[in-house]
């Protein structure tokens, strides 16, 4: 029997119009319009009151919460330092490796965390990579974070509506109106790996090949940290780059000093700034210590300056920087500015008095007093003032701790102010791991097993409890927790199922993969008006009763549409993307672009994998 479209459908009707122009128009941000359409809801009482809230406290975005601070509790603890360097160290520091890798990454990951959970803990290494590169990291959001969303498709437990497929297919509703009830054979943890993999395959190829062309620079991000570097080559007279040199054995400055080598290099605008033996790494480097096997230094400086003092001395230059590829990585490390306030019981002082790499953990490279320069061995004399303004460079842990010090006054504070945990590695491993479990093996709500693990972080000491609050991207959860009632009234009002019987009706006399084919791209379509679950219950029912009518697979129809809901490439309404929106820059229009092209491959890939492995 048809639908009779009502008054409140075709508000809804409307609504979902109005929606869908806003986020192209892209005057206000997308969490705002997903605040609006919540208010008109509520004004227009379309669902209940009680169900008018509910995306604040829904399983999706509870979980989305716990995982970004499963994900800060994994970066402070260096679990995540590990991958990325793993990572760097595959793709050879090639900007496009690293993207495929991260991104088949994502996709594995999300078979198994859900896209948003596997998504969500690489985010850092994204941050870290557009800072290594100096690329925005817009390049880097939209292929890892579209490749998460195939990868939800590699696994039953990969996604939400392949976890309720089973169930789904085999309840007295969707079975209602058959003149014989039917036993659906039960999928299976990896039945839909081969689709998936193919799915993923497609996606990671369209970004490696096209991505340069199609995925936008976003040239907003500030692509370096601390102290802006052409200010501090200008006031401390420091710069450049940095550059890895190797110390023959039988090469004089292998006996030498820290101390003596910094005094060949006086007046040179070269500094040493890391030592390394191959086992350990001293950042920075105290002036005693002895070569000997540290046979690997670290200098900042310009190529040429640095050239010219390795040809004179005989040292050798590695064309990039490997050893301490990690260690003078932006997100790590950098140049700073410190000054020395009024009432600082330093003042009067002498410089070598101080010992500032052994008891401050950083390195001084220049003092600026009423517009000079004092560098090298004059600084040691030097008598502390207030207002001078010491040019510094060590890691940013380093620089956090200083900045508790009354002694000095932090003029750079764009810089990590993060305090790493490496100790705290097992902690954090076996948190993440116990998470997995409740929600893998004992099928807990997302929810509920990934909170438990971000509360065990933060009573373990892994994170503390204010950091927990910091990380949440809040837009998101705003957006999401607008989404979801509009998803609900959708369903409620029967606006849902009247769009899916007009569909239907004009595919039932077309052949059945003509059919399949509608059935996906209205998946597609319905999981940006509403969450993919939503989707999944209102179509699924619709795609059984339609393939048993023309004589088809039931089972592959249904999960045929399970699987169209995770074409959702066109609009920041997924869970991901509405993540990569906010933190990439992008506007309506590159989703639609990008997401556009990607959306027919997905199709194009999806029907045929369907007929041949699961049919």
């Amino acid at each position: 029997m048809a639908l009779t479209l009502t008054f409140q459908m075709k508000f809804m009707l409307c609504l979902a119009v109005a929606m869908i122009v806003l986020f192209i128009w892209d005057k206000w941000r997308s969490d705002i319009v997903a605040m609006l359409v919540l208010v008109i809801l509520g004004i227009a009482k379309l669902i209940p009151t009680d169900q008018l809230l509910s995306g604040f406290s829904s399983n999706a975005v509870v979980a989305i919460i716990a995982v970004m601070m499963l994900g800060a509790g994994l970066e402070r603890s260096g679990l995540i330092s590990s991958l990325a360097n793993w990572i760097f160290r595959v793709s050879r520091d090639e900007p496009s490796r690293f993207s495929w890798i991260l991104g088949l990454t994502a996709g594995v990951m999300s078979g198994f965390l859900r896209s948003i959970g596997g998504f969500t803990l690489l985010l850092p290494i994204i941050n870290r990579a557009s800072m290594s590169f100096r690329i925005p990291k817009s390049r880097f959001l939209m292929p890892i974070g579209f490749c998460a969303i195939a990868g939800g498709t590699l696994t039953l437990i990969g996604s939400g509506p392949l976890l309720m497929l089973n169930d789904l297919m085999n309840n007295p509703f969707t079975q209602s109106g058959l003149t014989h009830p039917i036993t659906i054979i039960p999928i299976k943890m990896f039945t839909v790996m081969p689709v998936g993999l193919c799915l993923l395959a497609v996606s990671l190829g369209y970004f490696y090949f096209f991505g340069k062309w199609l995925v936008p620079d976003i040239s907003k991000d500030k692509l370096t940290l601390g102290a802006d570097v052409t200010h501090f080559r200008r006031t401390y007279g420091f710069g450049g780059q940095f550059f890895e040199l190797t110390i023959p054995s039988d090469n004089p400055i292998s006996h030498m000093k820290l101390s003596q080598l910094e005094s060949l290099l006086h007046g040179k605008k070269i500094a040493v700034v890391a030592l390394s033996n191959g086992r350990e790494i001293l950042m920075p480097p105290l002036r005693s210590t002895e070569f000997n096997q540290r046979r690997h230094i670290a200098v900042v400086g310009f190529l040429q300056d640095v050239a010219d003092f390795c040809q004179e001395s005989g040292l050798l230059m590695a064309p990039k920087v490997k050893v301490f590829a990690d260690a003078l990585n932006p997100t790590r490390s950098g140049f700073s500015e410190v000054v020395i306030p009024p009432g600082s019981e330093l003042i009067g002082k002498k410089m070598r008095e101080l010992h500032m790499r052994r008891n401050y953990q950083v390195q001084l490279l220049s003092i600026y007093r009423n517009g000079q320069i004092h560098q090298g061995e004059e600084l040691r004399e030097l008598t502390l003032s207030a207002g001078d303004t010491l040019g510094l460079f060590s890691a940013w842990q380093s620089l956090a701790r200083l900045d508790k010090r009354h002694e000095f006054a932090i003029i750079t504070t764009d810089y990590p102010n993060v305090d790493f945990k490496p100790e705290k590695r097992y902690q954090a491993l076996i948190w993440l791991v116990l998470s997995l479990l409740l929600t893998v093996v004992f099928r807990l709500p997302a929810a509920i097993g990934l909170m438990f693990g971000a509360v065990g972080m933060f009573m373990t000491g892994v994170i503390s409890p204010d950091e927990t609050y910091r990380v949440v991207s809040w837009k998101t959860v705003f957006m999401l927790a607008g989404l979801i009632p509009f998803g609900l009234a959708m369903q409620s009002t029967g606006t849902a199922s009247w769009i899916a019987d007009q569909m239907v009706t004009v595919l039932q006399a077309f052949p059945a993969w003509m059919i399949l084919t509608g059935l996906a791209a209205l998946a597609a379509v319905f999981s940006l008006l509403m969450s993919n679950i939503g989707a999944t219950v209102v179509l699924v029912p619709i795609a059984m009763h339609l393939a048993i009518a023309i004589g088809a697979d039931p089972r592959l129809f249904a999960i045929v549409v399970a699987l169209g809901t995770s074409n959702a490439f066109l609009m920041p309404t997924h869970q991901v993307s509405t993540i990569i929106s906010g933190s990439g820059g992008y506007r309506t229009k590159h989703f639609l672009v990008v997401g556009g092209i990607l959306s027919l491959l997905y199709l194009a890939v999806l029907i045929p994998s369907a007929y041949l492995f699961l049919n």
